[in-house]
């Protein structure tokens, strides 16, 4: 009788076991099957990708740290509940998104927009509704400093481009004094660097940018770390082809100029600018003239 009951006692603990084992896995598969995937995008003012940004995720227990790509996203999976973000990178202000609900069974995005370290402190952003990408919103604890009033302008070599031949043409910055504009290659590994980029009409050859020497200044607003800027004047040089066939009478380049400006104190949010380059063309045995000294020096 004694071991009947044992028999019995050890086959009904097999049972719950494995009841409980069978249980345990279905709340695990339950808990896998409702996480969903997170895609978030840190970016700069103008919607640019900030790359290796750090991101905290705090949430149902649990805590996240990962870092933005080269594009500015964090990709990862995240069960439905309340979460919060903490997003810092150098050179920007901090941004944190609390009490952000994830429900429903569809991915999620969020856009997460950084401000320059210039103007205000951690930002923090009401949440929206689940599911619903919403930019960030700003609030500003002091009024900045006003931009300053940088000149941007393109000129050519020559009064006018001669077919089959190359024509020199630079774009000018003229920079108020007590102000700079990083480098191209600032130093700074957060720093915008000054680009230039140039569209031109079918035919017409562009070559790459050279671009001014730069000078290195140590800057409070950059925590007094290296920064390679240009100050006063720069010029961006580059040379256009004009194919030998080519019917048209004028050429028009398009430019754009993107670049940070920033004084002793501060950096201001990057800004785009668009330059037209007009010039007229001619035959390649028709004279042209020598124009811009002060921009391109004499005969070359």
């Amino acid at each position: 009788m004694t071991k009947k009951v044992t028999l019995i006692t050890a086959l009904s603990l097999l049972v719950l076991i494995s009841v409980g084992a069978q249980m345990g896995l279905a709340a695990q598969t339950s808990s896998k099957s409702s996480a969903r995937s997170f895609i978030g995008m840190v970016v700069d003012r103008e919607g640019v990708g900030l790359s290796d940004a750090a991101v905290r995720v705090e949430g149902n227990d649990q805590s996240w740290n990962l870092r933005s790509d080269d594009h500015g996203r964090f990709k990862m999976s995240l069960a439905d509940g309340h979460y919060k973000f903490t997003i810092d990178r150098s050179g920007f202000k901090k941004v944190v998104l609390d009490n952000y609900i994830i429900s429903g069974g569809k991915p999620s995005r969020l856009l997460f927009r950084m401000d320059i370290d210039c103007c205000i402190d951690t930002v923090f952003i009401q949440p929206s509704s689940p599911l619903t990408p919403k930019a960030v919103s700003y609030s500003t604890a002091v009024a900045p400093e006003p931009q300053p009033n940088i000149g941007v302008n393109g000129y050519y070599a020559n009064d006018k481009a001669q077919r089959g031949r190359v024509v020199q043409a630079a774009i000018v910055i003229d920079i108020p004094g007590g102000y700079h504009v990083n480098a191209n290659r600032p130093l700074g590994k957060y720093a915008i660097p000054t680009t230039l980029k140039i569209e031109a009409p079918r035919g017409v050859t562009v070559g790459p940018v050279t671009y001014p020497r730069a000078i290195v200044r140590k800057l409070k607003a950059v925590n007094n770390e290296p920064l390679a800027v240009y100050e006063g004047r720069a010029v961006l040089r580059f040379n256009v082809t004009v194919p030998a066939n080519y019917n048209g009478g004028e050429i028009v380049l398009k430019a754009r100029l993107r670049y940070q400006s920033c004084n002793d104190e501060v950096c201001f949010p990057p800004k785009s600018q668009d330059i037209d380059l007009g010039i007229g063309v001619v035959g390649p045995n028709d004279r042209v003239q020598r124009a811009n000294g002060w921009v391109f020096g004499g005969r070359r």
